[in-house]
């Protein structure tokens, strides 16, 4: 099973459209919406499960943010509490970044009863109550 949380961009956000795989690239790429992968099977095999796919945030969050009205209006109406919350988002997205990363690169296979884990029997399949 997989879940799949993606950043879909909407008329709703005031930019032009046509341009949302490039909106969507911009929102990766300043690390609003970091692309990776959990998958627990991997740790059956000793691998890591949590994949990193998103290279190392380049620009700032309000690069991102300025591309849409929703943002913007909010600029307009709140300058100096925009100006905070931004600064809060960006430190949100280096914080984040940090622990994605690490989590990427550091990893131990779980060990159970003293031994590390194995890859499930297919012989033996899991019962459901």
């Amino acid at each position: 099973p997989s879940i799949i949380i993606a950043y879909s961009h909407c008329i709703e956000h005031g930019i032009d459209m046509s341009l949302g795989a490039q909106h969507q690239k911009t929102a990766v790429d300043t690390g609003y919406w970091p692309l990776f992968r959990f998958d627990p099977r991997q740790e059956h095999d000793g691998k890591n499960p949590f994949k990193l796919d998103s290279k190392a945030p380049k620009g700032s969050v309000v690069e991102f943010t300025s591309l849409e009205t929703r943002f913007n209006m909010l600029k307009k109406t709140h300058p100096e509490r925009v100006k905070f919350l931004m600064e809060l988002a960006q430190d949100d997205v280096n914080q984040r970044w940090k622990m994605y990363e690490q989590l990427s690169k550091e990893y131990e296979p779980q060990k159970h009863n003293g031994e590390e884990a194995r890859k499930p029997s297919a012989a033996a399949p899991a019962q459901v109550n």
